[in-house]
C-alpha cells in the first residue's frame, strides 16, 4: 500500500514516479532493456548495482515486469512527453 496514501497523510508531495526521471533516463532504461543488457524482471537492486539510484527511487512501476512491458511502458511515457500532453512534458534534461 501507498503510504502516502493513507488516511490523514493526503496526496503525495509534488511529482512522482516515471515523472521525476528525465527523457533521457528514461531512454537510457529503455535502451539497456531493449539490448538486454537489463535483464527483466528486474527490481530496485539490480538497478542501484548499476548505479542508477535516481531511476531505483523512480520506477517502482517498472519492477517485476517482463521486458515487453517495460518497453511498452517507457515507450508510451516518451511518447506522452513529446506529444506534450503529459504533466512535465518538454521538460529540460537533468542537469
Amino acid at each position: 500500500m501507498n503510504d502516502s496514501l493513507s488516511p490523514g497523510r493526503g496526496p503525495p508531495r509534488g511529482p512522482t514516479g516515471l515523472t521525476i526521471l528525465p527523457d533521457e533516463a528514461l531512454e537510457r532504461l529503455l535502451r539497456e532493456v531493449h539490448r538486454g543488457g537489463l535483464p527483466c524482471p528486474f527490481g530496485r537492486a539490480q538497478l542501484l548495482a548499476r548505479g542508477l539510484n535516481r531511476e531505483a527511487e523512480a520506477a517502482d512501476l517498472l519492477f517485476g515486469l517482463e521486458a515487453r512491458a517495460v518497453r511498452a511502458v517507457l515507450t508510451a511515457v516518451l511518447a506522452e512527453r513529446r506529444s506534450g500532453s503529459a504533466p512535465g512534458a518538454n521538460r529540460p534534461a537533468a542537469p
